[in-house]
């Protein structure tokens, strides 16, 4: 892709040279690929300067009547090329997985919004330590905290004191990195005595935080995010947590303190893993899940109380 092609400028020929390299790119209409792009839409509803793609071949019917410039589809799909041309489809793109192609694509149409430094609206601690292009939105509470070149906060967040914050990270709306975590201790008489929180958290690079997400800091030690996790909205990390890198933690997850997730996992929707457990690298865990015991790394857990899913859908099967 020509390094001078910008979101105004981006061209369909462009986006066949980036993908080219990637996969199978079948040009339809040559005379056609100066089309400026014009964004990203699903198959059905893409027009002239559209991007779209189509997940599978059993839905590839999606793709019938589309008009997009670049069409993106899975490898080996039969499609009339001929049709596609003749409403004017630029170009067609046969990928392992069209999904992955497409969202590398959308990094080109729709990337990141250029960094707007620190909203005169928000309160930031003159101890605190910000990389360049930093953008730190209306209503953020910032203390003595330390942020890391082009990441990003969106509004109300709050970043209690000695926390870290890596570089290219995205912090939703709302979110609290550093709240002190749940700990008591009972004394005699039964009356819940608070156990001191004087770690922190520590977020690694390239980590996306969705909306309304907690993450609480250490007890001791830190709670830990890797690089590159992704944590959806309205997830609650408990204090001392350790999350490798790539790992994906979706929307309404808890994580229970101490808990240490690996690397690439998955933790669905709605799961719960109960504190100081281990889920090991590239472990999955399936949405409403209730973990109660150690995830082997790869294993794939399901249900409340969670066991190994291929137990769970036998279980389900002899219920039937």
């Amino acid at each position: 892709m020509s390094a001078t092609a910008d979101r105004s400028t981006l061209r369909v020929a462009d986006l066949v040279e980036m993908l080219n390299a990637r996969c199978e790119v079948r040009v339809l209409r040559p005379d056609l690929a100066e089309t400026a792009i014009a964004g990203l839409k699903p198959a059905s509803a893409a027009a002239a300067g559209d991007v779209a793609f189509v997940k599978s071949a059993s839905i590839l019917a999606a793709a019938d009547g589309s008009c997009a410039s670049l069409l993106i589809v899975p490898a080996g799909s039969s499609v009339d090329e001929a049709a596609l041309a003749a409403r004017g489809v630029t170009a067609i793109a046969y990928a392992a997985n069209p999904r992955l192609e497409f969202a590398l694509v959308g990094t080109r149409v729709a990337p990141r919004p250029p960094a707007t430094g620190v909203s005169p609206a928000a309160t930031v601690d003159a101890r605190s330590v910000l990389g360049e292009d930093v953008s730190i939105a209306a209503g953020c509470v910032i203390g003595a905290a330390e942020i890391g070149a082009g990441t990003s906060l969106g509004p109300n967040c709050v970043v209690i004191d000695g926390c870290v914050i890596g570089s290219a990270c995205t912090i939703g709306a709302s979110v609290t990195i550093g709240a002190e975590g749940f700990g008591y201790e009972r004394d005699e008489s039964g009356y819940p005595v608070k156990f001191p929180h004087v770690g922190s958290v520590r977020i690694g690079d390239r980590v996306d935080i969705g909306a309304g997400t907690v993450l609480d800091r250490g007890a001791l030690g830190d709670t830990v995010v890797g690089d590159g996790t992704k944590i959806d909205n309205l997830c609650h990390i408990a204090h001392n947590v350790s999350i490798g890198v790539d790992t994906m933690i979706v929307a309404h997850a808890m994580i229970g303190g101490s808990a240490r997730i690996g690397d690439r996992a998955w933790i669905g929707p709605g799961a719960l893993v109960r504190n100081g457990l281990t889920v090991g690298d590239d472990a999955f865990v399936s949405m409403g899940s209730v973990v109660t015991r150690d995830v082997e790394a790869g294993q794939h857990v399901t249900g409340n109380f969670a066991i190994p899913h291929a137990r769970f859908i036998d279980h389900l099967r002899g219920v039937r």
